[in-house]
């Protein structure tokens, strides 16, 4: 069982490297973030998200990834 989050990702990368999904485009944390999740969810898809240039409220891009849909399917949580 993964100890952290880093750990997680690269273990659960590993087995199903198509429900994960980096962006290295550069976006907004404002709507941008929410719109990939829509886009997706749209097509009953639901892949974590890691997102490597956000563009946080001050303008400054943010030093670290922002991750979502961990906990987006039932086979994750369990």
């Amino acid at each position: 069982m993964a100890k952290d989050l880093r750990t997680f990702l690269t273990e659960y990368e590993k087995r199903h490297p198509e429900q994960v999904i980096h962006v290295e485009k550069e976006v907004s944390s404002k709507y941008e973030i929410t719109a990939f999740i829509r886009a997706f969810e749209k097509e009953n898809k639901y892949p974590i998200l890691i997102f490597h240039k956000v563009r946080n409220e001050r303008g400054d891009i943010t030093p670290w990834p922002v991750i979502t849909n961990l906990c987006s399917t039932r086979a994750r949580v369990i």
